[in-house]
Formats: structure tokens, C-alpha cells, sequence
């Protein structure tokens, strides 16, 4: 299957959402004399800038199967999931038909 293919078929199995969580470290500039110095030593001792870490997590929407994993399907295997009669679905798997 082709990812053109493969893109059709992960717009059929839908989206979820998911917890994205995006890490930076920033050096921490010193306005003072005195913390500027104090951040050189610490440089020289270390030998790393002083550095803050600023976090940002969101919620992002992503296909359940991208049309890349489903293009890489295995000839003989298939995905499947399963949904109640509620409309609760459960997890894609994929499946070895030949076992």
C-alpha cells in the first residue's frame, strides 16, 4: 500500500489526543553585577552556562495509525479495533492473519 492509500485509510480509523510535552533550556542572563559574578564562577567550576528549564505541555490531536504505519503493513497482516454497541472504542491492533 502506498502512503496515499495509507492516508486515506488513517482519516478512516480517526483522531486521539495526546499530551505533548516540550522542554528548553534558556541561559539565565544576570542584570547585577554581583550575580553576574557569581554566574562566572559557577561557569568556571561547572563548565555550563546557568541555565532554566521552561516546560510547555499541550494537547495535540494525532491519527491513531499515520498513514507511514500503514503503509509499512506487512503483506498478510491487517489492523483491526474493535467498538461497543456505546460507541466506545478500543486501541488499533495489528494482526498477523497467517498465525
Amino acid at each position: 500500500m502506498t502512503t496515499w492509500d495509507g492516508s486515506r485509510f488513517a482519516q478512516a480509523w480517526g483522531t486521539h489526543w495526546v499530551e505533548m510535552r516540550d522542554v528548553a533550556q534558556h541561559t539565565v542572563w544576570a542584570d547585577k553585577p554581583t550575580s553576574r559574578a557569581l554566574h562566572a564562577v559557577r561557569k568556571l567550576v561547572t563548565g555550563k552556562a546557568v541555565t532554566t528549564e521552561a516546560v510547555t505541555v499541550r494537547q495535540v490531536e494525532r491519527e491513531h495509525w499515520s498513514s507511514s504505519e500503514l503503509a509499512s503493513v506487512a503483506p498478510g497482516h491487517e489492523v483491526v479495533a474493535w467498538s461497543l454497541v456505546s460507541s466506545e472504542r478500543t486501541a488499533s491492533l495489528l494482526v498477523n492473519l497467517r498465525a
